[in-house]
């Protein structure tokens, strides 16, 4: 089986905005190295400032580089009929297939992920980043962080695993078709699925498991700004993102009190903070509705209160939905008394009015 082993460098910031500017690719055979392919990129946008530091590649450095237009004969040439191995494939892969996308090319290729590999051979290991297991094999790495050195050492990895593979782990379950390969949920399709309206949103990974639910008033650049590279090293779980789930929601103050409640029920694996808090001794005796902005025209979001204490919220469409309780209390969701709501509301009510219908 042959295999192009790459690592990519790219300039960070927004998920759909990234650009290549250190590309490294190893073609190997199963037994040799049969050729290689190496070279700063000249990526056309900023470079994050994060990126410089960790590379060590500046604008400067790459203003005379090939562009990736100049480079892309050779890469597809290098890659031809081999499985394109990479510590982490999903983001080389994917930032590959994007590159080509600007062309109009679709380029698409059987994948193997080292670290996933890694996780089934070595399993007494505890981390699976590449200078990790690198120190615990007795790998060399020069230049960490350059697309060069992440490649070869990536590669002598893939050595060590393919040895200790007896059983073929790696062809039988591991190596993803192309058709497989393209068919994962890729974090830049979540974020041009994402609208640009403000919303209550839900990221799961494997098995529908909750990693993270939020609001904004811009659901599409959060998401970017989410799932792009800068943020992956302050928050991993980020990386497991598989779906993407929203609800349009105008109404900032029902947004939050949505995402409490769902903190609650759902228990994410990472947690939605609000710090601050606000007395609500100015709310304790109101009693009625909150109504702030609904989703579409004629709609309203409702927010029921009973002394000082949120009791259900949700939306109505006509007045008398409103005015009748009974038929009210059929469209709103209750929820359990909990203070931190009455703190919230009336942190909100300080900042801004709102109609509110005493009973």
């Amino acid at each position: 089986m042959r295999y192009a082993v790459i690592d990519i460098e790219s300039t960070g910031g927004k998920i759909d905005e990234e650009a290549i500017i250190d590309i490294a690719i190893l073609r190997f055979d199963g037994h040799r190295l049969v050729d290689q392919f190496h070279s700063l990129v000249n990526p056309e946008r900023p470079i994050q400032p994060f990126v410089t530091s960790l590379t060590g590649i500046s604008e400067k450095m790459v203003r005379s580089a090939p562009k990736f237009y100049e480079i892309a004969k050779r890469i597809i040439e290098i890659t031809e009929n081999a499985v394109l191995v990479a510590h982490n494939t999903q983001f080389d892969y994917r930032i590959l297939k994007e590159e080509f996308a600007r062309l109009g090319y679709e380029f698409r290729a059987s994948t193997l992920c080292t670290v996933e590999f890694a996780k089934q051979i070595l399993t007494d290991h505890s981390s699976f980043k590449l200078d990790k297991l690198a120190k615990s094999l007795g790998i060399p790495i020069s230049d960490r962080h350059r697309a060069l050195g992440d490649a070869e050492a990536t590669l002598s990895l893939l050595k060590i695993l393919k040895e200790r593979d007896v059983v073929g782990i790696a062809e039988k379950v591991l190596i993803r078709s192309k058709d497989e390969s393209d068919t994962l949920p890729s974090h830049l399709e979540l974020v041009r699925n994402a609208a640009p309206s403000p919303a209550v949103f839900k990221l799961f990974g494997k098995k529908e498991k909750l990693i993270y639910c939020g609001y904004t008033p811009t659901l599409k650049s959060t998401i970017s700004t989410l799932l792009s590279a800068n943020t992956y090293a302050e928050k991993p779980l980020f990386k497991a993102v598989k779906q993407l789930d929203f609800e349009e929601c105008p109404s900032h103050l029902m947004g939050l009190v949505k995402v409490y409640h769902y903190q609650k029920l759902l228990k994410p694996l990472i947690r939605f903070h609000i710090d601050t808090l606000s007395p609500f001794t100015e709310i304790e005796t109101l009693s009625g509705l909150i109504i702030d902005k609904g989703r579409t025209a004629g709609e309203s979001a409702v927010l029921q209160l009973q002394k000082g204490v949120l009791i259900a919220y949700g939306y109505t469409d006509l007045n008398y939905q409103i005015a009748k309780d009974e038929v009210l209390k059929n469209r709103l969701t209750p929820i359990s008394k909990d203070l931190f709501y009455s703190s919230l509301i009336a942190y909100h009510l300080k900042q801004q009015k709102y109609k509110i219908l005493e009973r």
